[in-house]
């Protein structure tokens, strides 16, 4: 599957599947946002992108546990204060990051 097509297609189950991607948490700026490191080979590489919490406003799959998404579940998604990342669709499950504690 073209990676760009799995993030940029309107979500639906299975669109987008762990394993696509390269997805780490590297910090935890406020109890609201983390911040992320996203890469697809020879695709797209964000070094720190800051996602924030949010509430699914659609169905998805977890970008990183492939786990189902439903609507109104809390997530953690891009944020796009810079410019629109080809991710944008992208959504983590929010009990994944916040069951994290970073140390940095």
């Amino acid at each position: 599957m073209d990676v760009d097509h799995a993030i940029r297609d309107k979500p639906r189950a299975g669109a987008i599947r762990a394993g696509q991607f390269k997805v780490c948490v590297t910090g935890r700026p406020s109890t609201h946002t983390a911040t992320i490191s996203w890469c697809a080979a020879g695709c797209v590489y964000y070094g720190d992108q800051v996602w924030r919490h949010s509430v699914a406003t659609r169905a998805g799959v977890c970008a990183t546990s492939g786990e189902k998404i439903h609507k109104g579940d809390p997530i953690y998604k891009p944020s796009c204060y810079r410019a629109t990342p080809m991710n944008m669709d992208a959504m983590i499950l929010a009990a994944h990051i916040d069951r994290l504690v970073i140390d940095l």
